[in-house]
């Protein structure tokens, strides 16, 4: 049996993250997919322009953590050594015949 995960909330979160990355004009980006135990961990890394100014009211990440809360996901973003790090976990279905 394959492993499946929530594609319309992976979809929506990855959606919503890459979105912030372009807004932000970013010279750099890294994503990190690693299989976990029981789902997928996403981290997300990117550098943003100085010039960069704020955008948006930051209902997008407020979204995506409650949309991955909803599935036991987890989602949180913090700034590190000059970097913006998003960090998703999303479960794996178990149920058969439920369709990723």
């Amino acid at each position: 049996e394959e492993d499946q995960i929530y594609f319309n909330e992976f979809f929506r979160a990855m959606g919503n993250i890459l979105k912030n990355v372009a807004d932000s004009h970013s010279s750099f980006c890294e994503i990190i997919i690693e299989n976990q135990d029981n789902g997928i961990s996403i981290i997300v890394k990117n550098r943003f322009s100085q010039k960069f100014k704020r955008q948006g009211s930051g209902f997008g990440l407020k979204s995506t953590q409650e949309l991955l809360e909803k599935i036991g996901g987890i989602f949180c973003f913090y700034s590190q050594d000059g970097l913006w790090v998003s960090r998703i976990y999303i479960p794996f279905l178990r149920s058969k015949g439920i369709a990723a």
